[in-house]
């Protein structure tokens, strides 16, 4: 009898070490939401925050290790550690279920040094398991692009309807833009209308709560006329605020507007500070850097900046992971030697793993793809020139191209024309034509400038000038377009 009481007082003893711990860590936690968010009459204090939650996840606390791994990813903290987010996220997936998308996130982006989009997968599986609405948008933009799984439209839309449905954010904005566009389904302006409006109050509702990303995707809905006007000051407004707490889209999206003169303000300084700013967030900021001081238009040349920062992302550089966009942007580089040596197989390799990306996408009918794959076949950057390719590419996504460019986007501006030129998708209209290929060119872009020269060389739709003519193959030129390059070096 006396032992079976000892055994029952250390079981006691136990639990009552373990009850205290437990609550030791809860104390924690709640103490250090209350910090973070400046609740319950304490002031916010962000660094007080990160201790309490570090102390808390430390002992368990999943939760905490929940609000660690998403302070730890952002630069709420002031600076950003993916290692220990990663560390984190994976600890707390274990016991909340919401972790999972953090998580799902980390191994499809290779952030926290692991790339592994069938893990990413089924972390999405996960929480769409549980019914909860994000892990539907996960699904589907995974069934969508092919990233862990094969690409099954069917599917994406199920899970885009489920998760609209139950207010997922990412849901209720893509399904809105298929019924928008006609994307995947008929056209459907009522549903569309429908879903955007859903859309704006959850973005909203989240905005005011704290995830300032919502404000970028507020921003988009101004930048390309949906259900809100199409307006540039109010997108950049809201890019800007989100720029400001960190987010790398926003900032480099703003930065962007900036260089093209959006809204009737060009300032080539902010761009340029905006951009080194997000540098090491976002590949595509840091390539359009090397870009910049590499040919010294826009900037004060520099080409031992241009070339440092080139060999800071073939450290890091991983193809797998890399956005197409971003893999065409690097072939681009090497075949032309901007920031780096010519190298013309390190241009095809790259050339060829963004195609590789680039054609199922586009084979099964996402819009975005199609259009860029038009660009593509019709100029050939990054592959062949293949005019029934660009034919068939660009009246598949006449309807993103056409809202696009009535938004004064530069890339799909230099499309209509091109469409115009032809008559794909359009009735032929050479005037139109030099008309949006002209505001293209007011957007600095190299390849409307190609276009432009070959008009004005040949009389297609303008007469025919010689001076028009090289003044815009010298643009092109000057920027190290390679038709542009080419075409001066068959002289």
């Amino acid at each position: 009898m006396k032992s079976v009481a000892l055994i029952l007082l250390a079981v006691c003893v136990n639990f009552a070490v373990w009850g205290a711990a437990k609550s030791r860590a809860e104390l924690f936690y709640e103490n250090g939401y209350n910090y973070f968010w400046g609740k319950n009459g304490v002031k916010k204090d962000v660094a007080k925050a990160v201790k309490l939650f570090t102390m808390a996840a430390k002992a368990g606390h999943g939760w905490a290790q929940f609000s660690l791994a998403k302070i730890l990813c952002s630069d709420v903290a002031g600076k950003r550690d993916y290692a220990q987010a990663f560390f984190w996220a994976k600890k707390s997936a274990e016991k909340v279920t919401q972790a999972n998308m953090l998580l799902g996130w980390f191994y499809m982006s290779g952030k926290g040094g692991i790339y592994d989009p069938a893990a990413g997968f089924k972390c999405y599986q996960k929480v769409a398991y549980h019914r909860l609405p994000d892990g539907y948008g996960g699904l589907a933009w995974c069934y969508i692009l092919g990233k862990g799984t094969a690409i099954n439209i069917p599917l994406a839309l199920e899970n885009l309807q489920k998760g609209a449905e139950r207010g997922d954010i990412i849901s209720q904005w893509m399904l809105a833009s298929c019924h928008f566009y006609g994307q995947f389904m008929p056209v459907d302006r009522k549903a569309a209308e429908h879903w955007f409006r859903k859309f704006r109050d959850t973005a909203r509702r989240y905005a005011e709560a704290g995830a300032p990303g919502c404000y970028y995707q507020l921003g988009m809905m101004f930048r390309f006329g949906l259900l809100e006007p199409y307006d540039m000051k109010e997108c950049l407004k809201l890019w800007k605020k989100a720029a400001d707490a960190g987010v790398a889209d926003a900032g480099y999206a703003y930065a962007l507007e900036l260089l093209n003169g959006a809204a009737e303000v060009r300032n080539v300084p902010e761009a340029v500070k905006m951009l080194k700013l997000f540098a090491n967030e976002k590949l595509a900021a840091k390539l359009k850097l090397i870009c910049l001081y590499d040919r010294g238009i826009e900037v004060e040349r520099d080409k031992a900046y241009a070339e440092r920062l080139f060999k800071e992302v073939m450290v890091k550089f991983k193809a797998e992971r890399a956005d197409i966009q971003d893999l065409l942007a690097l072939g681009q580089m090497l075949q032309n030697g901007v920031g780096c040596p010519v190298d013309p197989e390190g241009a095809e390799k790259y050339f060829q793993q963004a195609m590789k990306k680039l054609r199922p996408q586009a084979e099964n009918g996402v819009m975005f793809s199609q259009m860029l794959l038009g660009y593509c076949s019709y100029f050939g950057e990054g592959i062949r020139i293949d005019r029934n390719a660009a034919k068939e590419n660009l009246i598949s996504a006449r309807a993103l191209v056409e809202n696009h460019a009535g938004c004064d986007s530069g890339i799909a501006l230099g499309l209509y024309g091109v469409m115009h030129l032809h008559g794909w998708g359009v009735a032929r209209s050479p005037e139109k034509a030099v008309k949006y290929l002209k505001r293209a060119y007011d957007h600095e872009l190299a390849f409307a400038a190609y276009a432009l020269y070959e008009m004005y060389r040949d009389g297609n739709g303008v007469e025919a000038s010689r001076s028009e003519a090289e003044k815009y193959l010298k643009f092109a030129a000057d920027r190290k377009y390679p038709p542009a390059l080419a075409e001066k070096k068959r002289r």
